[in-house]
């Protein structure tokens, strides 16, 4: 018979079973308030991409494309 998957809580490392949780993905109710609590106190960061200050005026989209083509020649 095959085993469940662990998982690791992203916050105390401890390793679980998903069944031993109401709190996926992490192990308990007090690492998830953890983790809100530093989203809240800006401990964690997500990066955008800026347009140039030419481009900012113009309503010309950014697409996924144009950020991973930026810089390389067509």
């Amino acid at each position: 018979m095959t085993q469940p998957p662990q998982f690791t809580c992203p916050i105390c490392r401890k390793k679980f079973l998903e069944s031993e949780t109401d709190a996926f993905p992490f192990c308990s109710s007090r690492c998830r308030q953890v983790d809100l609590f530093r989203w809240f106190n800006e401990e964690y960061t997500v990066e955008s991409f800026r347009r140039s200050d030419e481009e900012e005026d113009d309503d010309i989209p950014v697409t996924l494309e144009d950020i991973e083509n930026d810089g390389k020649e067509e």
